[in-house]
């Protein structure tokens, strides 16, 4: 196992990594969604395809992430 802060359990130290770790995926996943659909004036299917991912999951990742398409286009969403 890895070295672990004075008084902290490994598993603790680990379940703190993990929740960073899931903070910057989801930060950057939004981040590249929002990017992707401001580039493509909020077309779905365009944005997917610069992703390099399906329609129908771009839409399952932007309900999770909480994006609107008319709030990036607006210029209202914030990253």
């Amino acid at each position: 196992m890895g070295v672990t802060e004075p008084g902290r359990s490994v598993s603790s130290t680990m379940d703190s990594a993990h929740g960073s770790l899931d903070a910057i995926l989801h930060t950057i996943e939004r981040r590249e969604i929002v990017s992707a659909l401001s580039r493509t004036a909020g077309q779905r299917t365009l944005a997917a395809k610069e992703l390099g991912i399906s329609r129908s999951r771009l839409y399952r990742r932007m309900e999770a992430l909480g994006i609107d398409p008319r709030d990036v286009v607006s210029g209202n969403e914030v990253m």
